[in-house]
């Protein structure tokens, strides 16, 4: 049961592993996997927007296992739920237990990244910017580096800093994965406020190539900014393409 749930989360199937996750932490509770299942349900619940329950399994899997990676993963599971339901000082109190107790972590680099985005939500930009910066500094290799570039670029971009934003989203989308995708939308969006549109809808035309969930967010803003440039034959042909979509 266990490793058809695993399956299933490689396909990225979460309500089915979560089934297969649930039965068998019921039927075998006492099992030395349990605990793994315990988190591993948790990360189907999230994927499913259950928070509350899912900040339940993280709790028994913290209280319960004396795996280390595994509490770790735990620890992190729940700054991650704490940020996502807005309760920041929650997140930063979970953030300052794991580094008391687990000071060499090499998962480090994800607490990290979640402070920058917790000062982020407060609008504390400097603080963010610091904490986003330990981990580019530090752990550079590590997809919590992309992810923190991502977010500054973002900070960036929300400040009207457009040149620092543009540098670190070039520098992600190079790549052909989601965070590259999200990106380019930015660079794509960068342009459009320097009045370079046809720069703009040239990204569009290549994210909506790709035909997955980041391709309808470039479809629906390729046929917005063909309306407001008054191209209207060629949005209409774009909205109904979303429509179908």
């Amino acid at each position: 049961i266990y490793y058809i749930g695993t399956s299933y989360m490689l396909e990225e199937k979460f309500n089915r592993a979560g089934i297969e996750f649930s039965r068998f932490i019921r039927n075998y509770p006492h099992h030395a996997l349990a605990s793994r299942a315990c988190y591993l349900y948790s990360k189907c619940l999230i994927a499913s927007k259950d928070y509350q329950d899912a900040l339940s399994y993280l709790n028994e899997v913290i209280g319960s296992t004396d795996d280390k990676e595994l509490k770790e993963l735990a620890c992190i599971g729940r700054i991650q739920l704490y940020y996502q339901l807005y309760y920041f000082n929650k997140a930063r109190e979970e953030a300052r237990r794991f580094f008391r107790l687990f000071p060499e972590s090499k998962m480090a680099a994800f607490v990290y990244l979640y402070m920058g985005k917790i000062f982020q939500a407060q609008s504390d930009y400097s603080k963010a910017e610091h904490f986003y910066q330990i981990v580019i500094d530090n752990y550079n290799s590590t997809d919590a580096a992309r992810e923190a570039r991502f977010s500054l670029g973002v900070l960036y971009f929300s400040n009207n800093d457009l040149g620092k934003a543009r540098r670190y989203f070039s520098g992600l989308a190079k790549s052909n994965d989601a965070l590259s995708k999200e990106a380019q939308l930015y660079i794509a969006e960068i342009f459009v406020n320097e009045n370079k549109e046809e720069k703009a809808l040239a990204i569009y035309r290549n994210i909506i190539k790709s035909n997955d969930q980041i391709s309808k967010h470039a479809l629906f803003r390729y046929a917005s900014l063909l309306k407001d440039m008054k191209k209207y034959k060629e949005a209409e042909v774009a909205f109904k393409e979303l429509i179908k979509e």
